[in-house]
């Protein structure tokens, strides 16, 4: 078993490359190209820097928007003047090792160690080669040199690429580790020049390996023997053809359970083409392979295609429309034969590309030729860009940008062949399309989230750091508070508390209660910006990290000023009510005693004057005018009672008690019989529509109606027969009742005032009454919820009309 060995050097400053890297960065033609550009093209590259940057976009880019372009100009001038400044001196190996050194001291200008990704490396070598390519035509005519120069621009920016990866995959190594015992991934790294292997710790915990030295394993013992040849085969091949491998097999542990794992790896190659690295990850997929084996009867899997796709490269002439070379990749991105692309020429491009594409396509490349030709061959040749979808084999469009250039000339200097490098990123582009819906989605979520919060009104709404400080402000803290925020935030929350509050320590036990129970909630006297207080209600809640750990809390707080002081004057209304039930109470009780008095006390005067009336019509003869007299007392005794006995029943007439369901239809009926004597008399007609039943006090609405009826008959004119009209209807939310009349009437400004106690239109002389009946049928229908009301006339007669609620 070969001995593993870490990648990184012990000692970060002690970076050396090997000595066949560093003779293959020994260059001819390319120092003599990089002083040319360091003396004369110094600003015209690094401007042309900054557009590629900007074009290439390299994530790393990110982290210099903060710069302008004239910062950007002058740090890209310096790391231009440094890389030239070796090169010109054939020293491109110390500046590869010193770029290194600088890196993995994070000692890099302007980023840190960590903030390098892979297609950083990538992206970044691409610019270099476009930069030193651009002005090759200004350096050389000679088209043989030109084509060295390029190759060793290649071998540079290869070598720089490759090692830089080497380095990368190994800084990030440790970073890994977490992330791997979680998803039970080992990784494993193995140096095939030096035969020396590393792998991280999951594999171990995968291999269940305790208390072992690395140099005693041969994990190959533990590969099941129906697998172990297939294993060994993968392996041999993914070398020798420097192609990726994915595969699962299983292995046998030491107390005979067995795992299946799941093994990945790719093949790194030196600038010979030569495997030199591999490495990949192992993991642990008995629990996944379990599920998998018992939906294999319904499911098909299919494999992952490789991660490393090669550029399709074409070369083509313009006028004949004939493809002069293909590559293999042909195949790889579209699934097409070459040899049946090479026989349809350029009308396989047109049926391939997506029909909405095709005419955009070859006015682009129109364009692009008609440019070229202008240009002549003394220009630099440009190298244009095209972006479009072509129709893979399986009838899938993908998308691809070809990079297309001049690659050949006539003897009038006009483009005869055109070479195309052409790249599949639709995967890329799904990425980019979904990372941009997705950054879209957050950035509404969270725009939507602040708006809402920022625009709420009737609560303070904030976020508190775990000791207190107010880290935000939203308006609706301004408007209750009176704090800006560039004012309160960074302070304690204390500050909204009285200094009696704040000594007894309320704002730090509501926080520690938010602790302890999750939330905290509290009602009290709070204090503004300017000294004044408000009643407020808040709630804390903690806020917890992934791991549970109170990293916070949210402040919500909501003025209740004015409910606090509406419940206040609420308990005072309250208390005046109880004081006014209880005064009422008492007044009822008067009223008892003033109705046991009018019943009783009261008349007891007017009955021994009547006996006594009595006695001396009996005792002795009277004189005419002694009869008169006596007469006269009979008459103010009888006209006493019926004040007495209205007046009682005017005090008896809010009382409701034993309501039932009463035909009111039946009642009037009664009350008509009863005056039957009367209506003898005088001549009366009666017309009356259908009254309802309701739930009423029957005697009371007796008296309502028979006092009613009475004032017509009271009030009717001489030598005129009495007409009363009683109709029902019902109008809103009301039963109406009314009586109408052709009595003698009355003027309706009176209208009010014939509803009054004691209250009377004639003098008694000329119609006799006690100014109660009309009294008695309001405060009758006012205690039934109604309301009751007259309309008259001189001369024309009356109208009584009463609304009843509908219950």
């Amino acid at each position: 078993m070969v001995e593993a060995q870490k990648y990184l050097p012990t000692d970060l400053n002690e970076i050396n490359l090997e000595k066949e890297t560093i003779q293959k960065l020994h260059f001819h033609f390319l120092p003599a190209y990089a002083l040319f550009l360091l003396e004369n093209k110094l600003e015209d590259l690094s401007e042309y820097q900054v557009e590629l940057f900007s074009e290439f976009n390299p994530p790393v880019l990110h982290y210099f928007n903060k710069f302008k372009r004239e910062e950007l100009l002058y740090i890209g001038r310096q790391g231009l003047e440094k890389l030239l400044g070796f090169i010109s001196q054939n020293k491109a190996a110390v500046y590869v090792e010193n770029s290194l050194k600088d890196w993995l001291n994070n000692q890099l200008p302007q980023i840190s160690r960590n903030q390098i990704e892979a297609e950083d490396i990538t992206l970044i070598n691409l610019i270099r080669r476009r930069l030193f390519g651009k002005y090759i035509s200004f350096f050389t005519k000679d088209i043989d040199s030109a084509v060295l120069l390029l190759n060793e621009i290649d071998d540079f920016t290869t070598i720089s690429e490759t090692i830089s990866l080497k380095f990368l995959l190994s800084l990030q190594q440790n970073l890994i580790e977490q992330t791997q015992k979680l998803a039970k991934i080992g990784n494993w790294v193995w140096d095939l020049e030096k035969n020396s292997i590393s792998w991280s710790k999951e594999i171990y915990s995968i291999y269940e390996l305790e208390n072992v030295n690395i140099s005693d394993i041969d994990l190959a013992s533990f590969n099941h023997p129906e697998d172990a040849a297939m294993v060994q085969k993968k392996m041999e091949i993914s070398r020798e053809l420097r192609k990726p491998h994915d595969f699962y097999y299983r292995i046998i542990l030491g107390d005979g359970r067995e795992k299946t794992l799941h093994a990945k790896g790719q093949v790194i190659s030196n600038a010979a083409g030569k495997a030199e690295m591999m490495f990949g990850t192992l993991q642990d997929f008995t629990d996944q392979k379990r599920v998998e084996n018992q939906l294999e009867e319904n499911q098909h899997f299919i494999q992952k295609i490789t991660d490393l796709t090669p550029s399709l490269i074409t070369v083509y002439n313009i006028h004949t429309g004939e493809y002069l070379f293909i590559n293999q990749a042909i195949e790889s991105l579209l699934g097409y034969e070459r040899e049946q692309v090479l026989k349809k020429g350029v009308e396989f491009f047109k049926e391939m590309v997506h029909p909405d594409d095709l005419e955009r396509i070859l006015n682009e490349n129109e364009e692009a030729l008609k440019q070229a030709n202008n240009s002549g061959s003394d220009m630099v040749e440009n190298i244009k860009e095209f972006r479009y979808r072509m129709r893979h084999k399986n009838q899938e469009y993908r998308w691809f940008t070809t990079y297309g250039s001049v690659f050949e000339r006539n003897s009038e200097k006009q483009v005869e062949k055109v070479i195309n490098i052409s790249f599949d990123i639709t995967e890329q582009i799904k990425t980019n399309i979904l990372l941009e819906e997705r950054n879209r989605e957050v950035r509404n979520q969270e725009e939507r989230y602040f708006r809402m919060i920022n625009e709420v009104q009737d609560y303070a709404i904030l976020r508190l750091s775990r000791e207190g400080i107010i880290e935000n402000w939203n308006n609706g803290a301004k408007k209750i508070k009176g704090y800006d925020a560039d004012e309160i935030i960074g302070k304690h929350f204390r500050i909204f508390y009285s200094a009696e509050d704040q000594e007894n320590h309320l704002p730090e036990f509501l926080i520690q209660k938010s602790i302890e129970e999750g939330k905290a909630v509290h009602e009290g006297w709070r204090v503004r910006k300017d000294k004044t207080k408000f009643w407020g209600s808040i709630l804390i809640t903690a806020l917890h990290d992934e791991d549970g750990k109170v990293v916070g809390f949210s402040k919500v707080t909501r003025d209740l000023t004015q409910k606090k002081i509406a419940e206040e004057q609420l308990l005072t209304y309250t208390k005046n009510i109880e004081k006014n039930n209880r005064e009422l109470e008492e007044k009822n009780k008067q009223l008892e005693s003033f109705n046991y008095i009018a019943s009783h006390d009261l008349q007891e005067p007017i009955r021994k004057i009547k006996l006594f009336i009595s006695r001396l019509k009996e005792d002795e003869p009277l004189t005419v005018k002694a009869q008169g007299v006596i007469s006269k007392i009979e008459n103010a005794c009888l006209r006493m009672q019926d004040l007495i006995n209205g007046l009682l029943l005017y005090c008896q007439a809010d009382h409701q008690e034993n309501n039932e369901i009463i035909s009111l239809d039946s009642l009037l009926q009664d009350v008509i019989s009863e005056l039957n004597e009367q209506k003898e008399q005088i001549e009366i007609v009666i017309k009356k529509t259908q009254l309802p039943s309701l739930k009423i006090n029957k005697l009371q609405f007796r008296q309502v109606f028979y006092n009613i009826l009475s004032n017509s008959i009271k009030y009717k004119k001489e030598n005129t027969p009495l007409k009363l009209e009683i109709d029902y209807y019902p109008e809103d939310a009301y039963h109406v009742i009314s009586f109408h009349d052709n009595g003698i009437g009355f003027d309706q400004a009176y209208s009010d005032k014939i509803f009054g106690l004691f209250l009377r239109l004639h003098d008694n002389s000329t119609y006799a009454g006690t100014g109660l009946g009309l009294a008695i049928c309001k405060k009758i229908v006012e205690s039934h919820g109604g309301k009751i009301n007259a309309s008259g006339s001189l001369g024309k007669g009356a109208t009584i009309t009463i609304y009843l609620p509908v219950e």
